[in-house]
């Protein structure tokens, strides 16, 4: 954004005002639509129409984004909370150019030239122009305005300072700008071959170290987020399995169970009002039916599981010996629980073409696909069952450093890899359209929440 495109009169002298209830003048259609949205203020930019609008989702349980838009070309996509999530540039052909952008909270930036550190004075630039250009815009909303005080060295030292809620080595499904992370516990029982985690000794923090990291993240999110702390609704309890500490607890009351865990976090935000987390299969199927429902009903209301593939051969492979059966079985009995929204987490790509079994079979990928279909048919709700419909996260397999199944697919001896780099994506894309034929909501993207880390699915 140059210099001249954000002397904004915020007066919008010259031009008509838009109503706030009107469409925008400036957003175009959306995949053959305009988005839902209102106009929540406007100004002029170099003499010509700039808006700010609040635009709806456009799928469900989509969050609303605040899109910032100007009659020279530029478009800003901001998050609930006013940080920005992308900036694009219109150039002379229609095509829109990628300034900055970053596909989850981490405070990953990219720019067309690559990947932006958080010091780099590009983005510093770039942030606090936008923010300068927004800020002067005439608000019909002036409980929105504070959402863009920021200054770029604030958005630098808050993803920064928000980064120390978790480590390195660990993934936040869905991480966004509106979730408050708390780490339970670390390390992981599972032997995921694809997982830099595998047999890595799960320790869970006291009750003591519990609060002490939630009054801590309670003082850093007021720090940043102070005026508006009700726009951060969300809480992810990091664990690789929450109920992980319902059995730990059993042993030594010093640990918290999943309840405890829960309430305190609703103790110290209770802004919140979706509160996730990840279970396991033989956690599940362990745990007794009344505990879940107590779970669910003390407020752990998302919760994530990883299935990655219902074809037992696949599964055993690559480290998760648990069948379809018994998967099928804990989905069931979260449903009987009570539990409103249980995201199942599929694989696609970690096996490419197939692999050849212990007694020399060849085992299919597109085998293991049909398989996983016919096994979500059977188990997930549909968008029939409407606010009890569950979801399915689809993730491309990464390549995690340091683990076997990146070296057998290095080797191509075991594993056979895909004839083209398109293969991936057309069994994603395979996948996604047998989905939703069959009713069930689903989402390819998991691995953006990958980005910079090293762990994959839980």
């Amino acid at each position: 954004m140059s210099e001249s495109n954000v002397q904004s009169m915020g007066l919008y002298r010259n031009l008509q005002l838009t109503q706030p209830d009107e469409f925008s003048k400036l957003i175009t259609g959306l995949r053959g639509y305009t988005p839902p949205h209102r106009v929540v203020a406007a100004g002029t930019q170099n003499g010509e129409l700039a808006e700010l609008c609040l635009v709806y989702g456009t799928e469900r349980d989509e969050d609303p984004t605040f899109w910032y838009m100007t009659k020279g070309g530029d478009k800003v996509i901001m998050g609930q909370t006013g940080l920005v999530q992308s900036f694009e540039q219109y150039n002379t052909e229609g095509n829109l150019n990628t300034i900055i952008e970053r596909s989850n909270s981490y405070g990953h930036f990219r720019s067309n030239q690559g990947e932006l550190s958080l010091g780099d004075e590009k983005l510093k630039t770039e942030l606090d122009q936008i923010y300068d250009a927004i800020f002067q815009l005439t608000f019909y909303e002036e409980d929105k305005r504070d959402l863009f005080k920021w200054r770029a060295d604030q958005v630098i030292a808050r993803f920064g300072e928000f980064g120390k809620f978790f480590d390195d080595d660990q993934i936040i499904p869905e991480y966004n700008d509106t979730m408050v992370v708390l780490t339970a516990a670390i390390g992981c029982f599972g032997g995921c071959i694809g997982c830099p985690e595998k047999g890595r000794k799960y320790v869970a923090s006291n009750i003591e170290q519990l609060y002490e990291k939630l009054e801590r993240a309670r003082r850093v999110v007021e720090k940043y987020h102070g005026n508006h702390m009700n726009r951060m609704y969300e809480g992810f309890i990091n664990s690789s399995d929450i109920l992980l500490n319902y059995f730990a607890n059993q042993k030594d009351a010093n640990i918290p169970d999943p309840i405890t865990i829960v309430k305190a976090f609703y103790e110290l935000f209770p802004e919140i009002q979706k509160m996730y987390g990840f279970v396991g299969t033989p956690t599940i199927n362990s745990t007794p039916e009344n505990y879940l429902k107590a779970l669910y009903n003390n407020g752990l209301n998302r919760v994530l599981i990883g299935i990655e593939t219902a074809h037992n051969a696949t599964s055993a492979f690559l480290g998760k010996p648990f069948s379809a059966e018994q998967k099928g079985k804990a989905i069931k009995k979260l449903q009987s629980a009570g539990f409103k929204k249980i995201k199942s987490i599929v694989m696609v790509g970690a096996t490419g073409q197939g692999f050849y079994d212990d007694n020399g079979k060849f085992q299919s990928s597109w085998d293991a696909l049909e398989e996983t279909i016919k096994f979500m048919k059977q188990n997930m709700r549909s968008l029939m069952f409407k606010e009890r419909a569950d979801k399915v996260i689809i993730s491309r397999y990464v390549k995690a450093e340091g683990t076997e199944l990146k070296k057998l697919h290095e080797e191509g001896k075991v594993i056979v890899p895909f004839s083209s780099s398109s293969e991936l994506e057309e069994q994603v894309q395979w996948l996604v359209s047998k989905m939703r034929k069959a009713q069930i909501d689903v989402e390819a993207g998991y691995e953006v929440a990958l980005e910079g880390r090293r762990r994959m699915v839980a």
